[in-house]
């Protein structure tokens, strides 16, 4: 998933639970989700949605999907290695 997919995925989020999105850390998402390609993502979060009122567990959404990298998305090694520069600028 690139980060413009991602941005796409957090805001679908964000609508879904307001309230509950300026409590998590989008940067642990990002880097959880990857593997997974937007539609599966969004897909799962949909379903979630129907049936639950709370924020899910990033397991709740990725339990059952397949990894799959998307043309032109940053493999998990830079993906991790964005996200260690990121909490050591901290």
């Amino acid at each position: 998933m690139t980060d413009v997919e991602f941005g796409k995925v957090w805001r679908l989020l964000s609508e879904l639970w307001p309230e509950q999105s300026r409590r998590r850390s989008a940067t642990v998402w990002r880097v959880g989700l990857q593997p997974y390609t937007m539609a599966a993502v969004a897909e799962q979060i949909m379903q979630y949605a129907r049936c639950n009122k709370y924020w899910p567990d990033l397991a709740d959404i990725t339990a059952t999907l397949q990894p799959e990298s998307a043309p032109g998305a940053p493999s998990q090694t830079e993906t991790l290695q964005r996200l260690i520069a990121q909490l050591e600028a901290l």
